[in-house]
């Protein structure tokens, strides 16, 4: 098994949750330090991509508050 093909299994097992998690998690496995850049290429070399992580608004929380009661 290559580098990289025991790196992209260590990604798709323990997916990042951002771009430094995943400059760690591949500092940690390969005793290497990456800027960001090079981890955004790599992941997107992977076929993996930044997953975009947005908040609930709190009136998402009253309306299910709402609907639970009925």
């Amino acid at each position: 098994m290559t580098q990289r093909t025991s790196l992209e299994t260590l990604l798709r097992q323990h997916p990042p949750a951002s771009l430094k998690q995943a400059q760690a998690l591949l500092a940690q496995a390969t005793a290497r330090k990456c800027s960001t850049p090079q981890v955004r290429t790599f992941l997107h070399h992977l076929g993996l991509r930044c997953r975009r992580v947005e908040t609930i608004p709190s009136q998402a929380d009253k309306a299910l508050k709402t609907s639970r009661k009925s």
